[in-house]
């Protein structure tokens, strides 16, 4: 007699899922390089913003009560997922990258439930959006999950200025 077994089909793709997750979050076995040869990656949390027209800056002066009253009175965030490329800025000093910012998906949420969903988005997306290698010179695309006060607050707007340092942080010559 034949015995025929039942699966249950989420259970499989949920695995699936997991196996793929797992696959790109194993961490690469690190080689120790010297200090010096190391390229600096760019903190974008601590890098200047550009420089913003005199309008955009009143204007965002003026609706922070607005801001105010729509977070649901200062306890609601949003979380934002962004898509992360490179972008070629210019030619100035032998030529100079920058990260581009895309937001992809945005939600307001209280503050109570952001870190939740926003682990949830980050393993969501970064199966989905994920690929290649944004450092190498084939090039790729990153997927980060932020909470912030605003909604796509850290999305690039415009082409940065260059600044010397800047060019020292994410040079166009490593990727070639």
């Amino acid at each position: 007699m034949l015995k025929v077994e039942q699966i249950d089909l989420f259970e499989v793709l949920e695995k699936m899922v997991e196996q793929q997750v797992t696959a790109t979050s194993t961490p690469l076995p690190i080689e120790p390089i010297s200090v010096s040869s190391a390229p600096k990656i760019p903190d974008i949390h601590h890098l200047h913003p550009p420089r913003m027209p005199i309008f955009y800056r009143c204007v965002d002066a003026i609706s922070w009560p607005w801001h105010f009253a729509t977070s649901l009175f200062g306890l609601g965030v949003w979380v934002n997922v962004y898509t992360v490329t490179r972008a070629f800025g210019g030619r100035e000093n032998g030529g100079w990258c920058y990260l581009n910012y895309e937001c992809e998906h945005a939600k307001q949420v209280g503050i109570w439930e952001a870190e939740t969903l926003r682990q949830y988005w980050e393993k969501q997306y970064l199966v989905s959006h994920k690929w290649g290698d944004l450092y190498s010179k084939s090039g790729g695309q990153d997927v980060v999950v932020l909470i912030e006060k605003r909604r796509a607050a850290s999305r690039t707007r415009c082409k940065p200025q260059f600044e010397e340092s800047a060019a020292h942080l994410f040079p166009y010559s490593l990727v070639q």
